[in-house]
């Protein structure tokens, strides 16, 4: 494991982590969107082909938070 590391996309957490409150909730969804722009493989949140960050990010979205 420690040999792939530089490799790690997502954070190295094997707990179920509770989402009670609108804030850890908010928190964990830009984590998620917002890690691939973090690790260098893409501009902006957006432009990851595996992700519904554009309905979060975009005028007109049906996230949550526009």
């Amino acid at each position: 494991m420690k040999s792939n590391f530089r490799f790690q996309f997502w954070q190295h957490e094997n707990h179920p982590i509770l989402l009670n409150t609108k804030e850890m909730y908010h928190q964990r969804h830009v984590y998620l969107h917002e890690n691939p722009e973090r690790a260098g493989y893409v501009k902006h949140p957006i432009d990851w082909n595996h992700s519904r960050a554009i309905d979060y990010y975009s005028e007109g979205g049906k996230g949550y938070w526009n």
